[in-house]
């Protein structure tokens, strides 16, 4: 929850920003990346997190969810063709586009349908043990 509630502030900040910068000649873009192949997709839970169990690594999931992950270099020249162009939000690969335009369109939908497709790909939730 806090990592999404991060994202959406962001994406908030950088567009009032945006408004208020453009005035002075400052342009703002924020960048909304969807999955790009880091090292961070291979590394396991962080200590202070309860281990995944038997959920497949990260890599594997969102593989099979989103399909193979974006390489970096390629994020980084969409980002620079689209500073250039000067758009405000920049969403890259394409099918993290799709996934946001569907958002945009129908967020209802994506919201309902996430969960399943978590469950279709990774199986279902253990609860936690306390």
């Amino acid at each position: 929850m806090p990592y999404s509630t991060t994202k959406h502030a962001v994406v908030g900040l950088s567009v009032g920003l945006r408004v208020e910068a453009a005035d002075h000649g400052v342009r703002i873009s924020v960048v909304c990346p969807g999955v790009i192949d880091t090292p961070l997709l291979d590394k396991p839970n962080p200590a202070d997190l309860p281990p995944a169990g038997s959920m497949p690594d990260v890599r594997d999931l969102l593989t099979r969810m989103v399909g193979m992950p974006y390489p970096a270099a390629s994020l980084a020249r969409d980002v620079l063709d689209r500073v250039a162009l000067n758009r405000a939000i920049i969403v890259s690969p394409r099918h993290a586009r799709l996934a946001w335009a569907a958002y945009r369109l129908a967020p209802g939908l994506l919201i309902d349908q996430s969960p399943r497709r978590v469950r279709a790909v990774a199986g279902p939730r253990r609860p936690r043990r306390r």
